[in-house]
């Protein structure tokens, strides 16, 4: 067992290096820089370095490991804030600009819907070239500001700061830390060791539907050469059919990955789908037109599991003392249908490295978690609300034609009416807290309700004003009322009397 040595600062230990523990280390690491403050960052992973095996995987010819696997995320504005304060050019990454959503019916007609005004878009990124790149950042700062230790599992952490961890050969460690951030994913073990000793409210949800990863892959043109199977190609396409969905997003490689997402129960689920004519008439029942577009779709269906989806709530964030903290899916898990998840994560960490910013010179990291807790508990909780909502309007509302015209009406106002924005826009193109973007948008869709009752009754009063006043003119000329038109007559004139007309 070894523990940290008294002559040194105590290190800030971040547990994940996945999307979350490695920006929040890489923004701590700037904020620390930037203030001249010595401040030893150790990183946690329980996985080893997918790094290292892609290269020996590419030596003896074989793609092995499952962190590889081809999971797309959107990219948004509150994740491009965070990148950018990270010092990482967002061309860096290979992303794809989707603009809007490309909905498919049963007939295969596609319907578009933008995201936003103008040029505005969300970015198809792969996780694993992400990660890469935030990994490969953080090797530039060097082992004496930032440690990152693979193959090391956390087991559990203390309130005042310890945190133990195994290594592959079954040895214990320790490291006394001046802070412990749980970045560690929805099975935090973190976030499990702070219920021990933080009054916590915390729940997880799993919800009634789950996803299977499927690809329709390039297109081979008579010259070799490949392009997208599908066109247009820059957006994500969903196929919604009220209670499930199908949806794609592409990547640079000219493929797409595609996730079913289905009930576990009942007629609309997967029981009962075993062979390969189940399958096959699955398909032709609810997705026809991917069928040409997935050669092996019966073995691709086959070998991807079916996964289950979960959300997390926490409160606080922080526990007593601001030794401990967790950010990312270890406090805020939520279900992928808004797209925020990776962005939500990311802008936590932006926010803590900002609060340590307006700390000034101290940079009192155990005074800095508290507030962070303070300011994201209800966004996080919003985000878990936004998330399940918009898989009810991906998968049911986007095929009716009277969501898509309110969609245009709210685009039209929010181009008159710049204060006006549409809660999607709040949400993927803004950092307006997720909490507020919820009661704006609930603001203005009573607003927008009442506007439309009121048009809708002077309509059907002149509508009926109309029908009355035809009927008369047909039936009952005589009770039509006079009106009558007066205007002076001629001096000229040398009669005093004035003209009326009957209409």
């Amino acid at each position: 067992m070894s523990a940290a040595s008294n002559s040194s600062p105590l290190p800030i230990v971040i547990a994940g290096a996945g999307l979350a523990g490695c920006m929040c280390t890489l923004l701590l690491a700037r904020e620390y820089e930037r203030a001249g403050v010595v401040q030893p960052l150790i990183l946690l992973e329980h996985r080893e370095d997918f790094r290292k095996q892609d290269r020996e995987d590419a030596e003896g010819g074989r793609m092995a490991n499952a962190v590889k696997r081809s999971i797309n995320l959107a990219l948004s504005h509150r994740g491009i804030c965070a990148l950018k304060a990270a010092g990482i050019p967002v061309g860096s990454a290979e992303i794809i600009p989707m603009h809007g959503r490309l909905m498919h019916d049963l007939a295969g007609r596609i319907t578009s819907q933008p995201y936003g005004t103008d040029d505005q878009a969300i970015y198809s990124v792969s996780r694993r070239g992400l990660n890469e790149l935030l990994l490969n950042e953080l090797d530039k700062l060097g082992s004496s500001r930032v440690d990152i230790r693979h193959e090391c599992k956390v087991t559990r952490v203390t309130k005042d700061g310890h945190c133990f961890y195994t290594t592959p050969d079954g040895t214990t460690h320790e490291i006394a830390a001046k802070a412990v951030i749980g970045a560690d994913g929805a099975y935090s073990r973190v976030r499990e060791s702070m219920r021990h000793f933080t009054r916590m409210d915390c729940s997880m949800q799993y919800i009634r539907h789950g996803y299977k990863e499927l690809t329709i892959p390039p297109k081979v043109l008579a010259d070799g050469s490949v392009e997208y199977a599908m066109q247009p190609w820059q957006g994500l396409h969903i196929w919604p059919r009220d209670q499930f969905m199908l949806i794609a997003l592409p990547n640079p490689d000219k493929s797409f990955t595609c996730t079913l997402f289905f009930p576990f129960e009942g007629p609309e689920s997967l029981e009962g789908i075993e062979s390969d004519e189940d399958i096959l008439n699955y398909f032709r029942r609810f997705f026809p037109d991917v069928i040409p577009l997935m050669p092996d779709f019966i073995n691709n269906f086959r070998q991807s599991p079916n996964s289950a989806l979960l959300q997390m709530r926490c409160d606080p964030y922080h526990s007593p003392g601001g030794r401990v903290c967790i950010l990312g899916d270890a406090a805020h898990a939520v279900v992928p249908f808004y797209g925020q998840g990776m962005n939500a994560a990311f802008e936590d960490c932006l926010i803590l490295a900002e609060i340590m910013r307006e700390a000034g010179i101290q940079m009192d990291i155990q005074k800095a978690l508290p507030e962070f807790s303070r300011r994201r508990v209800a966004a996080g909780q919003a985000l878990a609300e936004l998330s399940y909502e918009n898989y009810i309007e991906m998968r049911h509302h986007t095929a009716s034609r009277f969501f898509l015209l309110r969609k245009r009406l709210e685009a039209v106002i929010h181009k008159v009416c710049p204060s006006w924005i549409p809660q999607y826009t709040m949400v993927a193109f803004t950092r307006i807290p997720y909490d507020e973007a919820i009661r704006r948008a609930q603001r203005q869709d009573r607003i927008l309700k009442a506007a439309t009752i009121i048009a809708a009754g002077v309509g059907t009063m002149a509508a009926a004003a109309a029908g009355v006043w035809a009927w008369m003119r047909k039936n009952k000329p005589h009770m039509l009322p006079t009106v009558t038109i007066t205007w002076p007559t001629p001096q000229t004139s040398s009669s005093g009397s004035n003209t009326s007309l009957r209409m």
